[in-house]
Formats: structure tokens, C-alpha cells, sequence
């Protein structure tokens, strides 16, 4: 592409590579698709890049009680309830991975 002064270029219609794309955006679009064990690599990526991203640690959870994965959900809310004690989501997500 080359960029003459005052000239810019023509917006591309091609969607972005996925190594441009956050993965929470990954994760999002992986779980519209139906691919729920991707979405939860995906926002387990998130999670390491940005610890600070509750939505990750929330939808992580979810998707790990939602497959019945019962360990996996039951360590995770025991992070998730650590790192955000006063999460309403956290502790609800953690009785139901306890319950599993």
C-alpha cells in the first residue's frame, strides 16, 4: 500500500488477520459460531494478556459450566472469586460449578 501526502488509502472490505484481533473479540465470535471449546481457549488468552478483564473471567465460566466441564468450572470460580471477592457473578458462577 503505498500513501501519497493527503491522499489516504481505500479502507480494505477484507476482515483483519486473527493475529490483529483481541481474542476477547476471538472468543466472541467463536462462541456466535457455536465453537465453544475455542471461545474458551480464546478467553483464557484473554485472561492471561489482561488478568483486569472480569467479562473474560465471567464468560469463561460460563461456557466451562455450560460443557459440564465440572472441575475445570469449580477451579476457575476459585480464581475468579480470589481475584474479584465481590463479584455477584463470581460467587453465583462458583455455587453453580459447585453444584455440577
Amino acid at each position: 500500500m503505498t500513501f501519497v501526502f493527503g491522499i489516504w488509502p481505500e479502507p480494505q472490505s477484507e476482515p483483519l488477520p486473527t493475529a490483529f484481533l483481541h481474542p476477547m473479540d476471538i472468543a466472541e465470535t467463536h462462541v456466535q459460531n457455536g465453537k465453544l471449546d475455542e471461545a474458551i481457549v480464546a478467553f483464557t488468552q484473554a485472561i492471561k494478556i489482561d488478568p483486569q478483564i472480569e467479562e473474560a473471567w465471567h464468560e469463561k465460566g460460563k461456557l466451562l459450566n455450560r460443557l459440564g466441564y465440572c472441575n475445570d468450572a469449580q477451579v476457575h470460580y476459585e480464581s475468579y472469586v480470589e481475584r474479584y471477592p465481590d463479584s455477584t457473578r463470581a460467587q453465583e458462577g462458583q455455587q453453580i460449578a459447585n453444584n455440577c
